[in-house]
Order: structure tokens, then sequence, then C-alpha cells
């Protein structure tokens, strides 16, 4: 299961990386390669990251997975706003602005509660808890910054 979850993000990480040149490049298949790779990342690898999260719980709650999920699916929710943004297609301000909404507002602070209230017993888990800290850091500051870019005056 954990290698067709690896294949399917790299699968569509490629697609998407490669639709995304040939755009810019104004190639052909552009399209389908941001296509394929945004409705593979958002309706095959989020749903199988999410099942293989839950399959391999056995060491966190189920508050922590069902966290897990709701911020996989907030990133699926982005990606297909990022999707509809670059092909110009409607409603994809309001898709971006609830996938970040929920990110920024919920997701990342309850993560960022967890992390901190996780209690470690060696040196090594302590240091990649703070890694994991540094890392919920980061992407709150992305999240936001991207949150408070959004126009929500102009056309979608």
């Amino acid at each position: 299961m954990d290698k067709a979850v690896r294949f399917l993000g790299l699968m569509s990480c490629a697609l998407l990386i490669f639709g995304s040149i040939f755009k810019v490049m104004h190639y052909p298949g552009a399209a389908f390669g941001i296509l394929s790779g945004g409705f593979c990342f958002a309706f095959l690898f989020i749903p199988s990251l999410i099942i293989a999260n839950f399959r391999n719980a056995s060491d966190s709650g189920l508050l922590e997975n069902i966290l897990y999920a709701a911020g996989h699916l907030a990133g699926g929710v982005f990606i297909l706003g990022l999707l509809f943004k670059l092909m110009l297609w409607p409603h994809a301000t309001l898709l971006l602005m609830i996938s970040l909404t929920v990110l920024v507002f919920a997701i990342l602070p309850g993560y960022l509660t967890i992390l901190l209230t996780k209690k470690t017993d060696s040196i090594q888990e302590e240091s990649t808890r703070k890694d994991e800290i540094n890392r919920v850091l980061i992407a709150f500051v992305f999240f936001a910054m991207a949150f408070a870019l959004m126009n929500l005056n102009g056309p979608t």
C-alpha cells in the first residue's frame, strides 16, 4: 500500500511539474499534464494517503488521525483551487479561500497543539518533534501569506 501511495504521489507531482513547465513554455499538452496531475493528486493520492494513515494508526490516537485526514483533504482542495486558478475556471477563489481558512485557522493550530503537548522519552524524539514544529511554523507562514494575498474583490 505504501509503495502505491508513493507512486501516486510521485506520478501526480511529475505530471503537475511537467504540465506547468509546458504551460510556461506554451507547449502542447500542458493542459493534459496539469489536469491529470491535479486530479490524480486530489482524487487518487489524497484518499489513498488518508486510508494508509488510518491503517497504520497504531501509535497515534483517533483525534490525531482525523486531524491528519482533514489536513489532507484541505490540501487537496487547495491543489484543486490552484488548478482552477491556473486553468481560469470559475470558483477558484472560493476553493482557495475555503482550504486556506481551514488550514490556517484549524488544521495547523491543532497539529501544533498536538506537537507541543506530546511527551517525548529520548533526545532523538525531542529533536524530531522540534523539527516537526519548525515545519509546521513554516507551513503556517506560507499558508497565512497565501491567505493574505487572496484577492477577494475581483472575479475568480
